[in-house]
C-alpha cells in the first residue's frame, strides 16, 4: 500500500512538473508577444531585462559573492533554471575545466499553444533563452556556447570561465593548425556522427576540403568548411559555435572576399528543407534560391545512415535546397 501511494504521489509531481515547465514557456512566449507588438525586438527584451537587474545591483551581487568555485555555482544555476523548460538534463565534465550539459527541446516538436495563439517560432523562442543565458553569464565572468544535436532533438551548453574565451578578444579568422584537426575530429564525430558528409549524392570528408576557422584565443567558436570547383565554389558547412555575435556572418564575410580575390565567379551551398534558421541567414546575405533536389537525403541516408529524418520543428528531413551568390558579375 505504502509503494502505492508512493508512485501515485511520483506520478502526480511528474505531471505536475511537465505542466508547469509548459505554463512558465507559454509566458515567456506571452512577454515575446508583447515586445513583437510594442516593436520591440529579442535584443530589446534582453536588454531591458538586463538593465533592470543592473539597476538593482543584482550582477555586482552576484559577482562579490562568488567563491573559488563561481563556474560549479553558476552551472547549479543554470541547471535548475533548464530543469523548469527542458526535459533529460544531464552534465558531463570534460578536462578542460568545461561542463557540457545537455537538455531535451520538447517545446520543438510539440510546441505548447501559446506558440500556435500568439505566433512564436520555437526557434525564436529558443533563440531568446540561449542568448538571455549568454548574456547573463558573460557579465558573471562565464561564457556558454550552444550547439544542437539534432539527432537526438537536444541543446548542447558548453560552459566555462571567460578567462579561456572571452567575448573581449578579438575574433580571428584563419585556418587550421595541426592541432586543431584532433578537435574538429571530436566536434564532427559528436555532432554529425562522422566526419562525411553527403552534398548532392557526392561523399566528402570535411577533414580533407578547405577550412576556415573563427577562434577567441585558443578557442575555435565557428567552423567553415568548402570545395572549390575551378570558377564556382561550394559552401560544405558553416557552423557557428558562439551565437549572436557575428560569427558565421564574419566566416562567410572572410571566405567571400577571399575567393573573389581568386578570381571565383559565385558560390553556392546546400541545406536541408527543415533548415528554416539557414535559409533565413543565406538569404539576408544576398544569396538566391537556385535549386530543389527531391529526396535527395533520404538517398544520402542510404550512405550515412546517421542523418536523422526528423529535423527542426519535426519536418521530415528529406530534401536538399541549393542556394547561389554571384561574387563576380
Amino acid at each position: 500500500m505504502n509503494k502505492l501511494n508512493n508512485d501515485i504521489i511520483e506520478n502526480i509531481y511528474k505531471n505536475i512538473s511537465t505542466k508547469r515547465s509548459k505554463t512558465i514557456v507559454n509566458y515567456i512566449a506571452m512577454l515575446m508577444a508583447l515586445a513583437r507588438d510594442n516593436e520591440l525586438n529579442e535584443d530589446d527584451l534582453i536588454n531591458w531585462i538586463h538593465s533592470k537587474l543592473s539597476e538593482i545591483g543584482y550582477f555586482q551581487e552576484k559577482n562579490r559573492l562568488s567563491t573559488q568555485n563561481k563556474l560549479d555555482e553558476f552551472v547549479l544555476e543554470f541547471i535548475e533554471g533548464r530543469a523548469l523548460l527542458y526535459d533529460d538534463i544531464s552534465i558531463t565534465e570534460t578536462k578542460q575545466n568545461e561542463y557540457v550539459i545537455s537538455s531535451k527541446l520538447w517545446y520543438k516538436k510539440n510546441p505548447p499553444e501559446s506558440f500556435f495563439y500568439f505566433g512564436i517560432d520555437p526557434e525564436d523562442f529558443s533563440n531568446y533563452a540561449q542568448k538571455l543565458a549568454q548574456i547573463n553569464a558573460e557579465k558573471l565572468g562565464i561564457s556558454i556556447h550552444f550547439s544542437e544535436d539534432q539527432a537526438h532533438e537536444k541543446e548542447i551548453a558548453h560552459i566555462q570561465l571567460s578567462k579561456k574565451c572571452s567575448l573581449s578578444e578579438e575574433l580571428i579568422i584563419t585556418q587550421p593548425s595541426s592541432k586543431d584537426f584532433s578537435w574538429l575530429t571530436c566536434f564532427f564525430n559528436e555532432h554529425w556522427g562522422g566526419t562525411t558528409m553527403v552534398s548532392k549524392g557526392t561523399t566528402y570528408n570535411v577533414l580533407n576540403e578547405n577550412i576556415l576557422l573563427a577562434k577567441r584565443g585558443d578557442y575555435i567558436v565557428g567552423i567553415l568548411v568548402y570545395k572549390i570547383f575551378k570558377e564556382e565554389a561550394e559552401i560544405l558547412t558553416l557552423e557557428a559555435l558562439e551565437k549572436y555575435n557575428g560569427v558565421g556572418s564574419r566566416l562567410l564575410f572572410e571566405l567571400e572576399q577571399n575567393l573573389k580575390t581568386q578570381n571565383i565567379h559565385s558560390i553556392n551551398l546546400i541545406t536541408s528543407n527543415d533548415n528554416l534558421n539557414a535559409i533565413r541567414f543565406y538569404q539576408r546575405k544576398g544569396y538566391s534560391f537556385k535549386n530543389i533536389y527531391i529526396g535527395a537525403i533520404d538517398k544520402a541516408r542510404m550512405v550515412k545512415p546517421t542523418i536523422p529524418s526528423i529535423g527542426n520543428y519535426g519536418i521530415h528531413v528529406k530534401d536538399e535546397l541549393e542556394f547561389e551568390k554571384r561574387l563576380i558579375q
